[in-house]
């Protein structure tokens, strides 16, 4: 019995701190494969195997198999058992080339001055953000090898961590007052304005916590993008996960 990988190869340097890794269970008989029997280890930093790994979930259908994994920066190994023997293991090395990049994003999310959002809640958006756009990250990573065999996606700043902007806006001003159009020239003056989070080599993507005047009528303007920056409603994050493990 062996592993056969079939989008990433042994040793390879990886952009994305999450990965899809997909494969297939050579054996002799693959109607017998025990689904049940098949772990899949991933081991960061190399340490020693008893010190830290994580069980990571997978899906199967038939002998071919799909799963994910977030990497830590350094060399990752991703080891594979069947009935507690190890069939093959892959090692993968997270690197930040940011440096190459020409433009990276950043999430954000955006408020009114008298929201009564909690703070446990604006965390758990923010983690939800996050976890989407290095998701999203993956994807376009997945879809351009896919077309071209080369992993090419964009870079995240600050490792992908959401911000956020409290407005100097009040929830009624903002229902009242601002239609999408409005919104996304007021927010890209607003994000302009702050020196700590204004860079010309960033494009923002900004999750609006409040609703604004057409949000759940026209259905067409609930998200805007344009140039360097998105303006997103917020009601999806409601499904979003917050971590990688409930992906």
């Amino acid at each position: 019995m062996d592993v056969v990988f079939d989008n990433y190869i042994p040793n390879q340097i990886v952009q994305t701190p999450i990965i899809v890794l997909k494969g297939i269970i050579v054996t002799k008989d693959p109607d017998k494969l025990n689904v049940d029997c098949f772990e899949a280890i991933l081991n960061t930093n190399c340490v020693t195997f008893s010190d830290l790994h994580t069980l990571l979930p997978v899906k199967f259908v038939q002998d071919k198999f799909v799963l994910v994994a977030r990497l830590e920066p350094g060399d990752n190994d991703l080891i594979f058992r069947y009935d507690q023997v190890e069939i093959g293991r892959i090692r993968l090395t997270l690197q930040n080339h940011m440096a190459n990049y020409k433009y990276y994003v950043q999430g954000l999310i955006v408020y009114c001055s008298d929201s009564d959002h909690d703070e446990s809640r604006i965390t758990t958006m923010q983690n939800k953000i996050a976890l989407g756009i290095k998701l999203a990250q993956t994807i376009f990573s997945e879809v351009l090898y896919g077309h071209t065999q080369r992993r090419l996606t964009f870079q995240l700043r600050h490792e992908g961590s959401c911000e956020v902007m409290k407005l100097g806006l009040t929830r009624s001003e903002l229902a009242s007052e601002y239609g999408t159009q409005e919104l996304w020239e007021y927010l890209a003056r607003q994000i302009k304005e702050q020196a700590t989070l204004w860079s010309t080599k960033c494009k923002y993507v900004a999750f609006v916590l409040d609703p604004w005047r057409g949000v759940g009528k026209d259905v067409d303007m609930q998200a805007l993008g344009g140039g360097g920056l998105a303006v997103l409603d917020s009601q999806c994050l409601e499904v979003w996960p917050d971590r990688k493990s409930v992906v």
